[in-house]
């Protein structure tokens, strides 16, 4: 399946600033997202506020989010395409282009989603969603211990006669920390989404109940876990991009 990959240009190096151009691009719309949904939440929780007021917040959060739920699944399909623009990834060749069409049809899948949101079409999409970080994000936390402490990740060779090849490819410390890091900060990014979930439940008994303490408890609770969890995001996001930019440890 994976073979050297010599890159769609002819100027490598091009290729690889261009690529580099974009992964900033949606490193700084998924951190501004973020930033954009921390701070419509804190009207979610305010039980001063009513609750047309509170709805409004949570449907600015949900709009905002679209856009960084999005771009966490555009950063590791950029990444695995500069890594193997820098000879560091067992991902390459036909292995290159199935992860451009499977995350490519993950972020439409999100996409879509979002387009039927509140309707049984747009909760069947989010659930399938869901099912596949459940897969992804152990493979990238299992792969990226993998690399940590073997300085190298796990390569498969299909031949035209049909024999598979299993080998350890050598890669670069700074690339799996990464592959690492972003595994753990996808089990966050999953955590707030399921906070933002229990707001929705909470939403349902506040309309029919009003404003009781076991009902704010829906609001007040989460969104004091998940501003834990937005500042431990937040500092994970900036040492991924560390180690992507300086390349610190070889």
């Amino acid at each position: 399946m994976f073979i050297d990959y010599p890159g769609i240009m002819q100027d490598i190096v091009l290729e690889l600033n261009i690529f580099r151009w974009l992964h900033v691009l949606a490193m700084a719309w998924w951190l501004g997202g973020e930033w954009g949904v921390f701070h419509a939440s804190t009207n979610v929780a305010n039980s001063n506020l009513n609750i047309d007021e509170r709805k409004r917040a949570l449907a600015v959060g949900f709009q905002i989010d679209i856009l960084p739920r999005s771009m966490i699944l555009v950063l590791p399909l950029l990444g695995i395409h500069m890594a193997a623009l820098h000879g560091i990834s067992p991902i390459t060749g036909y292995g290159l282009m199935i992860s451009w069409i499977f995350f490519l049809s993950w972020i439409g899948l999100v996409l879509s989603a979002f387009y039927f949101k509140g309707t049984a079409m747009g909760w069947k999409l989010t659930m399938i969603d869901e099912r596949i970080r459940y897969v992804v994000i152990p493979l990238f936390i299992i792969i990226g211990i993998i690399g940590v402490t073997t300085r190298s990740f796990p390569s498969l060779t299909i031949f035209g006669e049909g024999a598979i090849l299993f080998e350890m490819k050598e890669t670069s410390m700074w690339f799996a920390l990464k592959v690492l890091l972003f595994g753990l900060l996808l089990c966050i990014g999953l955590a707030l989404r399921i906070i933002m979930r229990r707001w929705v439940i909470g939403f349902q008994r506040l309309a029919k109940e009003g404003s009781t303490p076991e009902v704010e408890s829906y609001f007040a609770g989460p969104l004091a876990i998940g501003r834990k969890l937005a500042y431990i995001y937040w500092m994970g996001i900036a040492t991924v991009a560390f180690f992507g930019v300086t390349k610190i440890i070889v």
